[in-house]
C-alpha cells in the first residue's frame, strides 16, 4: 500500500479491527456455551450404554476447539496485516526534542491532476490565469506627422492668390497630443471621448522682386550757329531709364492649432496572445482655433494670421485609424495608432476670400491604464 491509496488503507484497518472485535465475541460466546463439568464422571461399559449428553458435550468440545484454531488463525492473520498497513501508513515523525517529546510535522495534502505534456493542468503549454475585464481605462497619446490644407470654393479670379500660396507655403513636421476616457462595452468594443490638440505647422518661404524705374537726365550746353539769330549757346538735354528689381525674401513660420473633443469607437481583432489591432472611427466638435504666421494674397501682398484670420464658431472634426495594442501587465497597454483626421469646418473668417480647409496626417504614440 502507497501514500497515493492511503484511503483504502484506513478502510482495511477498520475492517480488521473489528474482525478483531468480532473474533474476540465468537470467543467468549464459545467459551460460554462450554458445559460445566460438575458431573461426576460415570464409567461405561459398552458404546450403546454411553450418556448421550456425554457425547454430545464431547463433540461440542472439539468443535469449539477447532473454531478456536481457526479464529486464532485468522486473527494472526488480521494482526499481520495490520501491522503491514500501519508501516505502509505511519505518519512522519518529528524532530527529537531534548526533553524526550517529539517535534509535531506538519501535515501537507497534496493533489493530482490529469497534466498536459508540459505539465499544464489544462493539457496546454501555458497556463493563463482569466483576469477580469476592466471596463474604464485613460489613454495619453503623443502624435507626430504632417499637414495638409486645401482651398474650396476657389474661382478663376482667386486662383492667383491660390497660387501664390501653393508656391510659397511649404508643410513641415506637425504634432498632436490626446487624452481619452475610454470604456469597453464587451472583449471587442470600446467607446471614448476626450480632447485633441493638433498644430499644423507650414512654412511660407516666398522671394518678392520689386522692380523700380529710374530716371536719369544730363545736360550739355553747345554753341549753335543759326541763320537768323547767328551764334548762340543752349542747353541740350538728354533723359535716360533705369529699371532696378529689388529683392526681398519673405519668411515665416505658420502654425494653425485646432483644439477638439472627438467622440468614438475601436473595434478590436486580438491576436497572438498579448496583440490586438483594432479599427478605429471617430467624430469631434472643434472648440478652439487659432493661427500665427504671414501668408501672401494674389498680388503679393502679405497677410497677418491671427486674431482677424481665425474662425470663431464651432466647427466639425472626423477620423479614421487602426491601433496596434500590446498589454505590459494587468493595467497597462503600448498603443500605436496610424491615424488622418479632416477638419471640416475651415481656419478663416468668413471675410478671407478663400476657405481654407485643414488635415492631418500621422502616428499616435500612448499608453492606456485600466482603471
Amino acid at each position: 500500500t502507497n501514500s497515493d491509496h492511503g484511503e483504502s488503507t484506513n478502510g482495511l484497518e477498520e475492517q480488521v479491527v473489528y474482525n478483531d472485535h468480532e473474533v474476540t465475541a465468537n470467543q467468549e460466546d464459545n467459551n460460554n456455551e462450554r458445559p460445566a463439568s460438575n458431573t461426576p464422571d460415570v464409567e461405561v461399559g459398552d458404546d450403546q450404554n454411553e450418556n448421550p449428553s456425554e457425547v454430545a458435550g464431547t463433540e461440542t468440545e472439539g468443535e469449539t476447539q477447532e473454531q478456536q484454531g481457526t479464529t486464532e488463525s485468522e486473527v494472526s492473520d488480521s494482526e499481520n496485516t495490520v501491522e503491514v498497513a500501519e508501516a505502509n501508513t505511519q505518519e512522519p515523525q518529528g524532530e527529537q526534542r531534548e526533553d524526550g517529546s517529539t517535534e509535531p510535522v506538519e501535515h501537507i495534502e497534496t493533489t493530482t491532476a490529469d497534466q498536459g505534456g508540459d505539465g499544464d493542468v489544462n493539457g496546454g503549454d501555458d497556463f493563463n490565469p482569466v483576469t477580469p475585464m476592466r471596463r474604464w481605462s485613460v489613454t495619453a497619446s503623443y502624435g507626430a506627422g504632417i499637414g495638409d490644407r486645401k482651398f474650396d470654393g476657389a474661382t478663376n479670379e482667386q486662383s492667383k492668390t491660390v497660387q501664390v500660396r501653393n508656391e510659397s507655403e511649404k508643410q513641415r513636421f506637425s504634432n498632436a497630443a490626446e487624452i481619452t476616457l475610454n470604456y469597453r462595452v464587451n472583449p471587442q468594443i470600446e467607446v471614448f471621448t476626450g480632447l485633441n490638440y493638433f498644430d499644423r505647422k507650414e512654412r511660407m518661404v516666398y522671394e518678392k522682386v520689386t522692380e523700380h524705374v529710374h530716371q536719369n537726365i544730363t545736360s550739355q550746353k553747345v554753341i549753335e550757329y543759326h541763320p537768323v539769330y547767328g551764334q548762340r549757346e543752349i542747353t541740350l538735354y538728354d533723359t535716360t531709364y533705369q529699371t532696378v528689381e529689388v529683392r526681398n525674401n519673405l519668411n515665416s513660420a505658420n502654425s494653425y492649432k485646432r483644439v477638439s473633443v472627438p467622440l468614438g469607437f475601436r473595434y478590436g481583432l486580438p491576436f497572438n496572445g498579448k496583440w490586438a489591432i483594432s479599427l478605429n472611427g471617430n467624430t469631434g466638435i472643434e472648440v478652439l482655433t487659432k493661427t500665427s504666421g504671414t501668408i501672401l494674397d494674389g498680388d503679393l501682398n502679405e497677410i497677418d494670421l491671427g486674431s482677424n484670420f481665425n474662425r470663431t464658431s464651432v466647427g466639425a472634426t472626423f477620423g479614421l485609424g487602426a491601433t496596434f495594442s500590446r498589454t505590459l501587465s494587468d493595467r497597462w497597454t503600448a498603443l500605436f495608432e496610424p491615424r488622418a483626421t479632416l477638419y471640416l469646418a475651415p481656419a478663416n473668417r468668413p471675410t478671407y476670400m478663400l476657405n481654407q480647409m485643414d488635415q492631418g496626417y500621422g502616428f499616435y504614440f500612448g499608453l492606456k491604464y485600466g482603471l
